[in-house]
């Protein structure tokens, strides 16, 4: 070995580890220049080289057009429940590349330029199934077993609270105040009952006198008896505005976990909601209102009767429950016989 140079040394070392079954590398110089790295850091180069300069190891496409990669993320995580490679690789051949051309090519001087030698200058001449599949990955998305995980429902998205502004103002600004809820009390009155706030009052005039109206639940939470005042439609109301009384309704159904083992899992770790129709099922349903409290225990009758008529061919559904409610003159509930009925109904699959 004394009469060797260092790169025959090496060679010698490498073939020797050849022989062993370790292929990693064939040339001497390799192992030269990884002994020189090691002895200076003590540690080995990263083997991906975009990682090793601090280079987001990314394809050079995604890593170009970030929009790119985040259009893809996106769709994912929308259709994460009934995602497939091949959705996703039809997905970026039919709108992502596309989309992007467009524009990149408005911002070229010269023309003549196509989708595919646009494609071809970042090394991607036959985009298929299995370059998606490493480019999900790369994105973060894995497939995995089912665990357990935690639902947002997107309280805060844009339009999740634009439709929850218009729900408020025209449930609490336009019909609560059709409602045989409030209570009208003189100001002088109210100026005897210390319980009571004028912040929490209607201040108006009728005729000559001072009024003030309140809502029955604060009343209510004041400690006062409610017996002892007349319940009223609001002053606010529109004028001549039929009285409404509001009936709720909601259902909890508990389904058996018949489910797949995996289901793919998003860049930040989403997962789909699983599927609550999947097995058979129980559910639970009951209607709520201020006039006739929370609903009542069917018997074994009649709960044998509503599944009887579930089978006939007059029974109705969600939609055409709806179709009935908004065609029919005559309101299918009698809770009082002066107050009008609003439902509103959540018309979803099941319900």
């Amino acid at each position: 070995m004394n009469r060797k140079t260092w790169l025959e040394c090496c060679e010698i070392a490498v073939h020797e580890i050849n022989l062993l079954g370790v292929t990693l590398t064939t040339r001497g110089d390799n192992l030269s220049r990884w002994h020189g790295l090691f002895r200076t850091r003590e540690a080995f180069l990263h083997p991906n080289l975009e990682a090793r300069v601090g280079r987001d190891p990314l394809p050079p496409f995604l890593r170009m057009f970030p929009d790119a990669a985040t259009e893809i993320k996106q769709f994912c995580r929308v259709n994460l429940l009934n995602l497939n490679v091949e959705t996703v690789h039809q997905f970026i051949l039919n709108k992502v590349f596309p989309m992007i051309y467009a524009v990149w090519a408005s911002e070229q001087t010269s023309r003549g330029h196509t989708l595919q030698s646009f494609l071809k200058l970042f090394r991607i001449s036959v985009f298929s199934p299995q370059t998606t599949l490493s480019w999900m990955k790369q994105l973060g998305m894995k497939y995995a077993n089912h665990k357990k995980s935690y639902y947002v429902d997107g309280h805060e998205r844009e339009d999740v609270v634009t439709s929850r502004k218009l729900f408020c103002k025209r449930y609490l600004v336009d019909l609560e105040p059709r409602c045989i809820r409030w209570i009208q009390i003189t100001k002088e009155k109210v100026s005897e009952l210390p319980s009571l706030s004028m912040d929490f009052g209607h201040e108006y005039m009728e005729g000559d006198i001072k009024m003030v109206e309140f809502h029955e639940d604060y009343i209510d939470k004041a400690g006062m008896d409610l017996t002892q005042f007349e319940k009223k439609q609001s002053v606010r109301a529109p004028p001549n505005s039929p009285p409404l009384e509001f009936i709720g309704q909601d259902e909890c159904v508990f389904f058996q976990n018949l489910v797949c083992g995996k289901n793919w899992v998003g860049s930040n770790g989403e997962r789909p909601l699983l599927p609550k129709s999947e097995g058979d099922g129980v559910m639970l349903s009951a209607f709520q209102s201020r006039l006739t409290g929370f609903g009542r225990e069917m018997s074994t009758d009649e709960l044998q009767k509503v599944n009887e008529e579930r089978l006939n061919k007059t029974y109705w559904d969600g939609e055409a429950a709806l179709e009935v409610l908004k065609s029919t003159s005559k309101p299918p509930l009698t809770a009082s016989p002066f107050v009008r009925k609003l439902l509103i109904g959540i018309n979803n699959e099941g319900y």
